[in-house]
């Protein structure tokens, strides 16, 4: 799962996901079926973490290998909702102040100074979006009986850009990219 910021690649790419998703639909023939899915997935690398939460009208193509089996293809659109926790770096200015004292000829007069750092600390902040989404499938069907049937997918989903919300590090625009099975 990757995430494009205001155009822009970043390292925000989490490689290991776990998801599923249910499906309900419509077979027309032997070949054409249309099914409402819904899913989600979770991947996580150190403090970093992020959740989708989607939703999809497919169009499938199928082609029977066997009796119980098919071969299919197809795409859809939908919605997906995106929600990450991550780490990041902030800081705070701390100040504090100094008194010199100066002696003239008119004798001691005192001088203070304001002096500021920063503390920089490791901060939790939360983000999220909700994107128009598009997914291309394709996977081997096994019918378990004449109104059910379990899938293996592989599937490519990408979002338009969209407004990415959070208080943390502020808004900006984001695209999402997911490959996987």
């Amino acid at each position: 799962m990757s995430a494009s910021v205001d155009g822009r690649m970043g390292g925000d790419s989490l490689d290991s996901f776990v998801g599923g998703s249910l499906a309900f639909g419509r077979r027309f023939n032997d070949r054409f079926s249309v099914e409402v899915e819904g899913g989600g997935a979770t991947a996580s690398e150190g403090e970093d973490s992020a959740t989708t939460a989607m939703g999809f009208v497919n169009v499938l193509y199928s082609v029977p290998v066997s009796k119980r089996t098919s071969l299919f293809a197809g795409g859809g659109a939908g919605v997906l909702y995106y929600k990450e926790e991550f780490e990041y770096m902030d800081y705070y200015t701390d100040y504090y102040y100094t008194t010199r004292y100066y002696y003239s000829w008119y004798g001691y007069y005192p001088v203070r100074t304001r002096h500021s750092y920063r503390q920089y600390y490791m901060a939790d902040g939360t983000g999220e979006a909700i994107l128009p989404a598009f997914n291309a499938t394709a996977g081997l069907s096994f019918s378990l009986s004449r109104s059910l049937s379990l899938d293996v997918a592989f599937r490519y989903i990408t979002t338009l850009e969209g407004e990415y919300k959070s208080d943390e590090i502020g808004d900006s625009d984001v695209r999402i990219d997911f490959v996987g099975g």
